[in-house]
C-alpha cells in the first residue's frame, strides 16, 4: 500500500508538465503531493463504565497528497483531496507497524495573485509566469489504518485540514498543512479511538 501511494503520487508529480493543458488554473485540475511530516496522537479505549488513554506520542512521517477537481475561477479551486501521512509504531507486542493517518473530502485553495493579463486577454503559454501565494482548507472523513496487518479494520470519525503555500513555478508549489482527525472503531462494547494532529511541508504539483 505504501509504496503503491509513493509510485502513484511519483507518476502524477512527473507527468504534470506534460498535462499542462491550456495553463489556466480555470477548468479541470488534478494533481499530487510529496513531502514530510510530525504527527501527534494519543489513543483511548472506553467501555464498561472504564476507560482508558495512552500518553501522547510524535512520529515523523512521509505525507502523500491527491486532489482532483474543478476551478471556476483563475484564483478559486474546488477538489476532492485525500492527504495521507504514513509512519511506524510499536503495537501491544511489541512489533512495529507502519500507520495510514488520513484526511479526505472536500477542499478549497484561494490563490491571491492572478495571472498577468493583456487588455483583458491572458497570455497562456507565451506569458511569463505570476508566482502566487494562495491557502487552502477542507472538511471529510478522517481515517486511522494498518494497512499492511492481515485483517486488520479501519478506525473513521470526523477530519479537517488547513494549509498555506506558494506557487513558485507553474503547475509547481509548496504548502505547509495542518490536519486533523478523530476516528474510532466501536466493537463487542468497546470504542478505541484515536485523536491525531498533523504538520506537514509538501511540494505539489497540479495540472490545469
Amino acid at each position: 500500500m505504501l509504496k503503491w501511494a509513493v509510485t502513484v503520487t511519483v507518476i502524477i508529480l512527473t507527468a504534470v508538465p506534460a498535462m499542462a493543458f491550456d495553463s489556466q488554473r480555470k477548468g479541470f485540475i488534478l494533481g499530487g503531493g510529496l513531502g514530510l511530516a510530525g504527527t501527534s496522537f494519543k489513543q483511548k479505549l472506553s467501555g464498561g463504565g472504564e476507560s482508558t488513554e495512552s500518553e501522547t506520542e510524535t512520529k515523523p512521517g512521509l505525507l502523500t497528497d491527491f486532489r482532483i477537481g474543478f476551478g471556476p475561477s483563475d484564483q478559486l479551486l474546488l477538489y476532492y483531496f485525500n492527504h495521507v501521512t504514513w509512519f511506524s509504531i510499536e503495537n501491544v507486542l511489541s512489533q512495529d507497524v507502519t500507520i495510514a493517518n488520513g484526511v479526505g473530502g472536500i477542499g478549497i485553495s484561494y490563490y491571491f495573485t492572478p495571472k498577468k493579463t493583456d487588455g483583458g486577454r491572458e497570455h497562456l503559454e507565451f506569458s511569463p509566469f505570476t508566482p502566487a501565494w494562495f491557502i487552502s482548507g477542507g472538511l471529510g472523513l478522517s481515517s486511522w489504518a494498518t494497512p499492511f496487518e492481515e485483517g486488520s479494520e479501519t478506525w473513521s470519525g470526523f477530519g479537517l485540514w488547513f494549509g498555506g503555500g506558494y506557487e513558485f513555478s507553474r503547475h509547481w508549489s509548496v504548502e505547509l498543512t495542518i490536519g486533523h482527525g478523530n476516528p474510532s472503531k466501536t466493537s463487542g462494547g468497546f470504542k478505541a479511538e484515536s485523536n491525531s494532529t498533523t504538520f506537514g511541508v509538501s511540494i505539489t504539483g497540479l495540472a490545469y
